[in-house]
């Protein structure tokens, strides 16, 4: 008998220690948030292919009133996409329209998130479809700067400028 209890008790000890690895592996932070990361900084990270650069931008942080009025947002939206190195407009820092990018893509992600209620970003539909029409707008704001900045560009380079391959729309609610 006493052998029996030891053993449910060594399995259930299993168990839970299982269990703590389990919730510890789902729970933690994506990879995109990096601990030396700095706010309002670019980083970029090289792949294994060399022609490509990962990207993340994370610059679209701050407070804004819910448009419900019953709460204030906290949000924070992250893009991370992997781009052409030396083509893109957001990896030029040092040129003027670089910056104008930049402020065009904050403003963009502030209205994204603004013009949703709290329920609304909850639900997984309405964030997918905020995922598409954000990255079809930074594709837009992307190229549109890159061609100004250089005007003998080949349209074609262009097109291929930025894939977003994932945005996070964190948000937080205080009451």
């Amino acid at each position: 008998m006493m052998k029996t209890i030891i053993f449910f008790a060594v399995v259930l000890l299993v168990f839970v220690i299982a269990a703590v690895f389990a919730v510890y592996y789902f729970a933690r932070e994506p990879i995109t948030s990096l601990p030396h990361q700095t706010e309002k900084a670019d980083q970029e990270l090289k792949l294994s292919d060399e022609n490509k650069t990962v990207y993340i931008f994370d610059e679209a942080r701050g407070n804004i009133a819910s448009p419900s009025g019953d709460s204030i947002r906290f949000f924070m939206v992250q893009a991370v996409g992997s781009i052409p190195t030396g083509k893109h407009i957001l990896t030029q820092k040092k040129e003027g329209s670089a910056k104008v990018a930049r402020a065009k893509i904050k403003d963009l992600m502030i209205t994204v998130i603004s013009n949703k209620t709290a329920i609304e970003l909850q639900n997984p539909l309405v964030r997918e479809e905020m995922r598409s029409h954000f990255r079809i707008e930074f594709n837009r704001i992307t190229r549109e700067e890159y061609s100004r900045a250089n005007p003998k560009t080949d349209p074609e380079d262009l097109l291929l400028a930025t894939y977003i391959e994932d945005l996070y729309f964190r948000t937080y609610n205080v009451q």
